[in-house]
This record gives C-alpha cells, sequence and structure tokens, in this order.
C-alpha cells in the first residue's frame, strides 16, 4: 500500500522542472538586459546592436520557457489534485483496477501538457515577430477595429 507522503511526493517533477523553466526565462532576461548595457559601451561587440538585441528580446519565442513553465505548474497542481483526490477518496488497498481507473486522467493530463507545450513553442517560435502568433498561424479573422 502507498502511504499519502509516497503518493503526492510523486508529483513533484512537474514542480521542479516548471521552476527550472521560470529560472531559466528569468536567466534569459538577465542576459538580455546585461548585453543591453553592454552594447551601450565602448568594449561592445561590433557585430552586436542593442537595435538587434531588442528585436530578439521582444520576440515571442523569448517567452516559451515562460509559458512552458506554466504549464508544467498547472500540471504539477492538478496531479497533486489527483493524488489528493485517489487518498482522500480511493482506497489504495483495494484491488489494482480501481487505482488503476485514475490513471487515465492522469495520463491524459501528461499528454495535454505536452501537446499545448510543443504547440505553443512551434507557434511562437515560427510567428516570433507577429503581433498576434495564434491569429496569423491559424488564419483567423482579426478583430475589426472601433470606428473613431
Amino acid at each position: 500500500m502507498e502511504s499519502g507522503a509516497s503518493a503526492v511526493g510523486r508529483r513533484q517533477p512537474c514542480l521542479c522542472r516548471s521552476r527550472l523553466f521560470f529560472y531559466k526565462q528569468r536567466s534569459l532576461l538577465a542576459y538580455y538586459v546585461g548585453q543591453l548595457r553592454f552594447s551601450q559601451t565602448d568594449a561592445r561587440y561590433t557585430e552586436i546592436t542593442a537595435k538587434g538585441l531588442l528585436q530578439d528580446a521582444d520576440s515571442w519565442a523569448m517567452w516559451t520557457n515562460y509559458q512552458t513553465a506554466f504549464v508544467l505548474l498547472t500540471l504539477g497542481v492538478n496531479l497533486y489534485g489527483f493524488a489528493l483526490y485517489a487518498l482522500l477518496f480511493l482506497d489504495l488497498a483495494a484491488p489494482p483496477q480501481t487505482v488503476a481507473n485514475t490513471l487515465g486522467p492522469v495520463a491524459g493530463s501528461f499528454l495535454g501538457a505536452a501537446f499545448v507545450a510543443v504547440v505553443n513553442w512551434l507557434v511562437m517560435t515560427r510567428y516570433r515577430y507577429h503581433d498576434r502568433p495564434w491569429v496569423d498561424c491559424f488564419h483567423l479573422k482579426k478583430p475589426l477595429k472601433r470606428p473613431g
């Protein structure tokens, strides 16, 4: 029989990976801030311009780590919910078929999160400089402008 701490503890990897992606985003932002500051000094790299750095920093592809971190954070919270549900409402000493019934939503959560993260990364890297990457990707109609 699985203990409560072990059931909840197995959901930690999603939250740890979420922290990793948040840290990667913070490091990337710090890199761009440092490079922008460095580009204004006499010791700058001549091939790196402030305009190019600002253009790269403003792209949607720059934020994929942040968005992936939120997907993983949401997945981790959902998995904690499944674990707590299993602890409170399922008899873990029951036959394996009963416990296996909860694996479908858990597997679906993993697959859904992976799908969202991959599609988001593809859209954000392909349409990195577009104002509305999702609209441009799926050729959706842009909202009408209000007169006046």
